[in-house]
């Protein structure tokens, strides 16, 4: 399926607003990623481009490779499903591909693999459901302007950016909080906002948002179950 077959057009302002538990307006999606590079490929992502621009061994973990560039996509996925159920004593219900990367199987792997939302689909303000051949996926809300790699890797940004662009940012979703339910993800990277001269604009970042009435932090996983119940609230 193509992502217009998984997905009807239905404008924000067309439907039923969602709503928090009493006492939330504004919910913030905190997305910190661990990364490991597998040091025999190409970097992934670089903050110093390497000389003459030919990429050079690093010793930086994560094995991030795009979804088109497997082999076995689906047994990729599948091992990864596994490798955390088995450190972490459950199976995972969120995905994040690497880079957002997928092809047009890729949902119906993941909803085989038993994963419930993802954040690779940046489409929409609010959560939406997606079809799969193994049932539904829901796509939350995740973006790409509050997010360290974006300002800090590839625009270029100073370090207080994070700060400045994610209280404008809140400024305009918190009003529009007041009618509807609102989710702000804020995405990091602790190569690049665990770093000195980043950590206190991260860290005042989050402290003035969540001093807010009305604000709270919740994990994928939270946000996902509230969703659902209030999809099935309206049968």
């Amino acid at each position: 399926m193509q992502p217009r077959d998984r997905l009807s057009f239905s404008p924000i302002t067309k439907r039923p607003a969602l709503r928090f538990p009493s006492g939330i307006r504004l919910v913030v999606w905190p997305v910190l990623a661990l990364e490991e590079w597998d040091i025999s490929r190409p970097m992934a992502r670089m903050v110093i481009s390497p000389p003459q621009g030919q990429p050079e061994l690093n010793a930086h973990g994560y094995d991030q490779v795009p979804m088109h560039k497997l082999d076995d996509q689906r047994g990729v996925i599948m091992k990864s499903m596994d490798i955390i159920e088995k450190f972490w004593g459950k199976r995972p219900r969120g995905w994040f591909g690497p880079g957002l990367t997928q092809t047009y199987e890729t949902l119906d792997y993941l909803a085989e693999a038993g994963v419930e939302y993802i954040g690779d689909w940046v489409l929409d303000d609010e959560p939406v459901t997606l079809k799969t051949t193994h049932g539904s996926v829901v796509a939350l809300p995740y973006n790409f302007e509050l997010h360290d790699i974006v300002m800090m890797a590839l625009q270029h940004h100073p370090s207080e950016m994070m700060y400045r662009r994610a209280l404008d940012h809140f400024t305009c979703l918190y009003e529009e909080s007041a009618e509807r339910a609102k989710i702000m993800a804020i995405a990091c990277h602790p190569y690049l906002s665990g770093v000195p001269h980043r950590i206190g604009h991260v860290q005042r970042t989050f402290e003035e948002i969540l001093s807010r009435d009305g604000v709270a932090a919740w994990d994928g996983a939270k946000i996902l179950d509230w969703y659902l119940a209030q999809q099935h609230q309206r049968g």
